[in-house]
């Protein structure tokens, strides 16, 4: 084990750096953390990274260095949080982890587009705006099929008393 500023090359060759075969980086320091990721990239270029991101822009400053696997700190716990409301009120286990996987997927293709333009704010403010329309949409498809199947009360029960008679 090696203790000291991982972002200095003298520790990182000491640590091993050309021969390992995974660099986690998980400083909480967004600038030290990037600065590690520069360092890496720059002499290490074919070490693979596995990233935590503390904020949307830590993570884009991660992908823009080519960091395919970043993790951001707070949103799988909050998707889990989520998917445990979903099922205390009353939506089943299966159905609750769907949503939350939807999310997650329609949030990370979000990201992933406004990865290239993130400088460029009307560009932001744009895809922004999309995205909001985009999430509205993807609740009210999501919505409108949970109350498809869980349709219950006098309409349904009519149905089938005219349909048995």
């Amino acid at each position: 084990m090696f203790y000291g500023d991982a972002t200095r090359l003298d520790i990182l060759r000491a640590a091993g750096a050309e021969k390992a075969c995974l660099l986690i980086n998980a400083i909480d320091d967004v600038d030290d953390s990037l600065a590690l990721t520069d360092r890496v990239r720059e002499n290490f270029p074919d070490l693979p990274i596995i990233a935590r991101a503390r904020n949307v822009t830590h993570f884009v400053g991660l992908r823009t260095r080519g960091v395919t696997i970043v993790e951001r700190e707070t949103f799988e716990s909050a998707l889990r949080a989520g998917r445990s409301a979903l099922e205390v009120l009353g939506v089943d286990r299966f159905r609750a982890r769907e949503i939350a996987d939807g999310f997650r997927r329609h949030n990370l293709a979000t990201l992933d587009e406004r990865t290239a333009y993130f400088r460029d704010e009307a560009r932001v403010l744009s895809a922004a705006q999309a995205g909001r329309e985009e999430l509205r949409e993807f609740f009210a498809r999501d919505q409108a099929q949970f109350e498809a199947e869980h349709r219950t009360g006098w309409n349904q029960k009519v149905g089938s008393e005219t349909t048995s008679r």
